[in-house]
């Protein structure tokens, strides 16, 4: 009985050793793999870093495959960018390949991934990915529009604030808050920046004075041709 026992344990052994041995060999790479681009909004000559997470059919990690398996095509949206790319590599993970992308001015870098398989290949998952391209700095900002209630901002009261960012070609582009200078004519309350990538974001904050007739305020951009207004409430 124990003898019975022990050998059927070897044969289950022996089966579990033999289908694992049979998916090692049969994992290799596929179309299956996917494609990570980050950041997705960049200024020229910023780079955002990519990485393939090489998977199986099966949609399991693997780290059986070969650079030379993976084509990365980036397409710029503005013939004259010159577009910069990284020789891929393997990723500190070892299922993963890693690259980066670049362009010299504002435009749309759409990054196209395949996985060649003899004379075939086939796009990645996430194949086609964009990376926004802002200029900067911006040289035209358009009308400010504020999430403030038709009464106005009670004391003390926060809204959110966003402009749209241009540059001299009238394409989104970006500033830093370095740029950005903020003035309020009354004194009514205080700015925060908070993004200038393609938009323009900031938090007004109402004064905790008692509230005035008047409340707008005066948006200055160190690269902007000219100044804009825009209503706090």
């Amino acid at each position: 009985m124990k003898l019975t026992a022990l050998f059927q344990r070897l044969l289950f052994l022996v089966a579990i050793s033999g289908s694992a041995l049979l998916h090692g060999v049969s994992a290799r790479a596929s179309s299956e793999s996917e494609l990570l681009c980050s950041p997705l909004e960049i200024e020229p000559y910023q780079k955002s870093f990519c990485v393939i997470n090489v998977r199986d059919s099966q949609q399991e990690p693997t780290m059986a495959f070969e650079l030379e398996e993976f084509l990365v095509t980036p397409q710029s949206s503005v013939p004259q960018a010159d577009l910069k790319l990284s020789p891929l590599q393997r990723g500190v993970d070892v299922t993963t390949l890693a690259f980066d992308v670049s362009a010299s001015e504002g435009t749309s870098i759409t990054v196209n991934v395949m996985y060649i398989s003899g004379n075939q290949s086939f796009p990645i998952r996430n194949s086609g990915v964009v990376v926004s391209v802002f200029n900067w700095p911006a040289v035209r900002i358009g009308p400010i529009s504020c999430n403030v209630p038709s009464s106005g901002l009670v004391l003390r009261g926060t809204t959110t604030c966003g402009a749209a960012l241009y540059d001299a070609s009238n394409r989104p582009a970006a500033v830093h808050q370095s740029d950005v200078t903020f003035l309020e004519e009354k004194d009514l309350g205080f700015f925060k920046f908070i993004s200038g990538m393609r938009k323009l974001v900031f938090n007004f904050t109402a004064a905790s004075f008692p509230s005035m007739t008047a409340a707008y305020f005066t948006l200055l951009l160190g690269a902007c041709e000219k100044n804009d207004r825009g209503r706090a409430g």
